[in-house]
């Protein structure tokens, strides 16, 4: 557990004419660290931040814990999510033993179109299926800048997979090529864009995407080897997420998927896609030519908005949002 410090006070009671005396200790507070992220860490002013609980506390007090350190935060928290080691947590996940905390908003792609400019798919083109004919090696696996070999055991073993964060310009060509085996027919490939506009906004000139890094590149490389897995005749899979400042014209994110025939890499793709944008914990903060901006996804400090679900996702049914302002 992120521990800063820790107190346990004895309470003792005498009684009179005996020399014996009972004691009990009585739990205290705990202070933890706790990691900020996307528009949340701009209302705390900062990346990270302290905050007290009981030494025994679960996730669901340290909501609390938080409004009552960062006013500015209440009206989101019941849309947050916590991250402990690098996995959501639940409501009723102990804090006590964990090395990271981490409070993450709404993620940039979320269920469905929040109207950002960032063009993260729904239904529609994946790029075309781009048949290679099986015939010839496109390339080796390569590494580029870092991504992931997968290949150990299972259905893994003969499947090239390359994943991670990326400062923009996307390697969309050796990326392909890298993925692209003898045995493949077909690749489908997914390719956002950020666009100049928004739902209600007409003027957008960048995306600026953040990310939790080190929880983004674990989750990037779970979702490959979950399409793997279940798509068994997938050849090759990569997916990159940008990072930074990302003006009109660049590519937010790209998803390869390669097969023998062209329905299994689309399926892959887009099961693939859908799945990395709601799980991988990636913001973007849309500007626009008047220097203005917003994070998409979060809502203004002043609305309640609905409590979170079992991931980091943007939408999430359930019941009425708790009230965690003072």
């Amino acid at each position: 557990m992120p521990l800063l410090y820790g107190r346990h006070r004895p309470r003792c009671r005498s009684w009179a004419g005996s020399s014996l005396v009972a004691c009990r200790v009585e739990r205290s507070a705990v202070e933890i660290e706790v990691r900020l992220f996307g528009g949340l860490a701009e209302r705390a002013g900062g990346a990270r931040t302290r905050v007290e609980v009981p030494d025994d506390a679960t996730v669901a007090q340290l909501r609390p814990a938080l409004a009552a350190r960062h006013p500015a935060l209440a009206p989101l928290l019941a849309r947050v999510n916590v991250a402990v080691d690098l996995e959501v947590a639940k409501d009723d996940h102990p804090l006590a033993g964990a090395r990271e905390v981490a409070v993450l908003p709404p993620v940039a792609g979320g269920s469905g179109d929040h109207g950002g400019a960032g063009d993260h798919g729904g239904a529609g083109d994946h790029g075309g299926t781009g048949d290679h004919g099986g015939a010839g090696d496109h390339g080796g696996t390569g590494d580029h800048g870092g991504a992931g070999e997968h290949g150990a055991g299972g259905d893994l073993a003969e499947v090239r997979i390359l994943t991670g964060l990326r400062r923009p310009p996307l390697a969309v060509e050796e990326t392909v090529e890298a993925l692209v085996t003898p045995d493949v027919g077909a690749t489908a490939v997914f390719l956002g864009t950020v666009r100049d506009h928004a739902a209600d906004v007409d003027d957008v000139v960048r995306l600026d995407y953040s990310a939790y890094e080190e929880m983004a590149d674990k989750v990037l490389a779970d979702v490959a080897v979950e399409i793997v897995r279940e798509h068994p005749q997938v050849r090759g899979v990569g997916l990159l997420h940008s990072v930074g400042e990302l003006p009109v014209g660049s590519h937010t994110v790209l998803i390869v998927c390669t097969s023998p025939h062209r329905a299994q890499a689309f399926a892959a793709c887009e099961d693939a896609l859908e799945r990395v944008k709601d799980r991988v914990p990636v913001w973007k903060r849309e500007v626009t030519r008047d220097g203005e901006h917003r994070w998409v996804g979060l809502p203004d400090g002043e609305e309640h908005a609905e409590p979170a679900g079992d991931g980091p996702t943007s939408d999430g049914d359930g019941p009425s949002a708790p009230d965690y302002s003072a």
